[in-house]
């Protein structure tokens, strides 16, 4: 999301939490980054997860973003 767009966002009156979650932390969301086509405009969507991630799934179910 470019600055632009997220500046006019967080103008808007929402109450917005904005939080930094560490790539080692949320491996999934890291995996899925690395896996994206970024020559493409399209977006993919999942009706399940895929097989790549499911051992990322269970480790970032047990991390907490706390500690």
């Amino acid at each position: 999301m470019n600055k632009f767009v997220l500046h006019q966002v967080l103008r808007r009156k929402w109450e917005i939490c904005v939080r930094h979650i560490p790539r080692t932390l949320n491996g999934v969301a890291d995996h899925m980054t690395k896996c994206a086509d970024i020559s493409s405009s399209l977006i993919r969507l999942f009706r399940s997860p895929p097989t790549s991630i499911m051992n990322l799934l269970r480790r970032d179910r047990n991390m907490s973003i706390y500690s």
